[in-house]
């Protein structure tokens, strides 16, 4: 049974799990991974980059980054 939260609850639950899960004395305890699995559902983590394709982080290659200046990082 699907149920519809607005932004304000679903930040209040996010803010309460996450507060829970982090403060629990056992955090490999099946309390906690029920508590993970329900955020997940309401806040699912986003796609990450591939680490392995090159240039897919974000940030240049300093190398080619500084060709005009002739300048190399190691």
């Amino acid at each position: 049974m699907p149920v519809a939260f607005t932004a304000d609850e679903a930040s209040a639950l996010i803010d309460l799990l996450v507060g829970t899960i982090e403060g629990h004395p056992f955090p490999e305890s099946g309390y906690v991974q029920r508590l993970r699995s329900i955020l997940e559902k309401i806040r699912p983590r986003p796609d990450l980059p591939n680490e392995d394709e090159p240039g897919q982080n974000g940030f240049e290659d300093p190398v080619n980054a500084c060709e005009p200046c002739g300048t190399f990082f190691i």
